[in-house]
């Protein structure tokens, strides 16, 4: 069973304003730069050999959990604690989380939750997310560049965007991104879905986009797909048919 809590959980998302310090022309939310970052790992995972599907749809899940727990924290000062104090940080993260999630195929999906956390496993599926979650923050960075030129730290940012970009060279879809070939105009397309608001001349607490609700509708697929027992392949179709469904 999904609870209502959980749902809530997901939707706080749409309410969880990117790049505070820096002006930007539209608004940035989290939910939209995850829903882009599912849809840059779907392009990049289907150009590797032996990648688990599920794993990458499921870890990036568990990721969107964790971050809406952490928010308030600065990415970079949560990168340092996370030197430190990861465990902690996971056992917060899990407190907040576990009694929406224990439901969910009678706790099974909570167990594999609290493996993620402690695990180092699947390195290859854990680069493509990072890569695609990199793809999108950079993605978001180009906008706020745009209005942000004037401050005296921008072109250091930008350095720094630039330079973590190498790390991720080793997968063929980021560097078919990154030399602008036809996947960079697909990504590019999904990533401006952000400036669509669902549903036209109706208002929505908290506002949504039609990216974010793309986002939506695929975690609540996967929840549902679990939950009737489905076999892996119809999990994962169910899931990337609801992410893409708003696409045309």
């Amino acid at each position: 069973m999904i609870s209502s809590n959980l749902v809530e959980q997901i939707f706080k998302s749409a309410s969880i304003s990117r790049w505070n310090d820096y002006p930007k022309m539209v608004s940035l939310v989290e939910l939209d730069k995850q829903a882009h970052k599912f849809i840059i790992a779907y392009f990049i995972a289907s150009f590797e050999r032996d990648v688990d599907i599920n794993y990458v749809i499921e870890a990036g899940i568990f990721e969107f959990l964790a971050r809406i727990v952490v928010t308030d924290i600065r990415p970079d000062v949560f990168h340092q604690i996370q030197k430190t104090k990861k465990k902690k940080i996971n056992e917060w993260v899990l407190s907040v989380l576990e009694s929406d999630l224990l439901p969910i195929q009678n706790g099974a999906f909570l167990e594999r939750f609290k493996k993620y956390l402690n695990s180092k496993d699947h390195k290859k599926e854990a680069v493509i997310l990072k890569a695609a979650s990199y793809l999108s923050t950079r993605w978001e960075f180009n906008i706020v560049y745009q209005t942000s030129q004037f401050l005296n730290d921008i072109e250091e940012l930008k350095s720094k965007v630039e330079e973590e970009l190498e790390d991720y060279y080793e997968l063929i879809g980021v560097r078919k991104i990154v030399m602008n070939k036809k996947l960079a105009r697909i990504v590019d397309l999904s990533g401006r879905l952000r400036f669509q608001k669902r549903w036209a001349q109706t208002p929505r607490i908290p506002e949504t986009s039609v990216l974010g609700h793309m986002l939506v509708v695929a975690i609540l697929s996967y929840f549902f797909s679990l939950e009737v027992g489905a076999c892996r392949s119809r999990t994962a179709y169910n899931f990337f048919c609801a992410l893409f469904h708003d696409l045309p």
